[in-house]
């Protein structure tokens, strides 16, 4: 699965058709209860601070931004690989958008005091390189959370089912492999938390 997209044109092509084919949806802005919960969370888990400086790794239409930056006093930067999504989350009321790839983050060593990443990790080819860039660009004692699906109940709901042209979905991996990779670039697990079908795991960067 990780050769689904053959070059980073045909990932982004992808995901340009994904997000203008979705921005009609109700879904693409709309704040519903399980939005409300995973963003109560995301400030929690990374105590969230005025000022800080954020980084929302594949930030879609904008939504968690949008409200994270609202809520906090944080100064929440969203990046996506879809042009689309960033004219949904401007359109939103985001201020601070950045077109980029999570395998090659589009900012200097250190720039962020904390990241987050919201079902982001399963479209992606490459999880260990974006990993690894989450290590550069996260100041040390930072903190990082990404919530996303997690072998083995999302695959078996889902992958065995559906193909990937439908959704992108091509990445599944375990909170154990997570660990591996994320230890492999500096940071140490603290925890995770279960969504349903989702994970929310948190890591320190020592």
């Amino acid at each position: 699965m990780q050769n689904f997209f053959k070059t980073q044109k045909e990932q982004k092509e992808f995901n340009e058709k994904m997000f203008k084919e979705e921005s009609s949806q109700c879904w693409a802005f709309g704040l519903d209860w399980k939005r409300r919960q995973k963003i109560r969370q995301i400030i929690e888990e990374l105590d969230l601070k005025k000022n800080e400086k954020v980084l929302d790794m594949g930030c879609g239409g904008g939504i968690y931004a949008f409200e994270i930056e609202k809520k906090t006093g944080t100064k929440v930067t969203g990046m996506d690989i879809s042009n689309n999504a960033l004219k949904m989350a401007k359109k939103l009321g985001c201020k601070n958008l950045v077109q980029g790839f999570a395998e090659k983050l589009p900012f200097g060593k250190e720039t962020f005091d904390k990241i987050y990443s919201i079902e982001t990790f399963e479209h992606l080819p490459d999880a260990e390189k974006a990993i690894s860039e989450i290590g550069r660009v996260l100041r040390k004692g930072g903190l990082v959370t990404i919530s996303n699906p997690v072998t083995p109940s999302w695959k078996y709901l889902w992958y065995e089912q559906e193909k990937p042209e439908v959704h992108g979905h091509i990445n599944f991996l375990s909170i154990e492999q997570y660990r591996k990779i994320f230890a492999k670039n500096g940071m140490e697990f603290v925890g995770a938390r279960g969504y349903g079908l989702m994970e929310g795991i948190i890591w320190w960067h020592n």
